[in-house]
């Protein structure tokens, strides 16, 4: 609760006007903290990322960081589906949970696979630095077990969803 960027000031933020409409207007509510969501019609995170830099890098993708950021990834399907689980099954006033899988993915390793499915030959460069950009964190998980108790867990890893996301990718390119 302690946000380092104006993005997670943001969410703070945010859950704060939920809690205070909720307790204004007498009205249930439902807070998700999500991981970073993976899937073929992203618009933007790391895979829309990559994709536009290997279309205008033949010869090397652009990382940044050190490539040690470690960070829980999620496909979307399995994200709603946590949505509609949580809404049907959560029947708390104010019902806050983490969605995340157990585990988190180097973005070193999401680079790797990524040129696995769309590389053309380009060499990974790190830009360096712990981060990769100004109020970037290098590592974050969620711990999702208050969720797993009502029922609900991810059923891939970070890294099978990241490979789904790309496969999906693959096959509507």
């Amino acid at each position: 609760m302690k946000p380092e960027s104006l993005y997670g000031a943001s969410k703070l933020a945010s859950e704060a006007y939920i809690r205070a409409f909720s307790a204004l207007y007498s009205k249930q509510s439902w807070i998700l903290r999500l991981p970073n969501m993976v899937g073929e019609r992203s618009t933007h995170g790391i895979l829309f990322d990559f994709m536009n830099k290997v279309k205008n890098n033949p010869n090397e993708l652009v990382v940044l960081g050190d490539g040690d950021q470690n960070k829980p990834y999620m496909y979307v399907h399995e994200l709603i589906d946590s949505m509609f689980f949580v809404i049907e099954n959560a029947n708390q006033k104010i019902n806050d949970f983490n969605v995340g899988p157990k585990d988190c993915l180097k973005v070193s390793e999401i680079a790797e696979l990524f040129l696995d499915y769309f590389g053309t030959g380009q060499k990974i460069k790190y830009t360096g630095g712990e981060t990769g950009w100004k109020g970037d964190v290098p590592f974050y998980s969620h711990n999702s077990k208050k969720l797993n108790a009502l029922g609900w867990e991810a059923k891939l890893s970070s890294k099978e969803a990241l490979k789904k996301a790309l496969l999906k990718m693959k096959v509507d390119e």
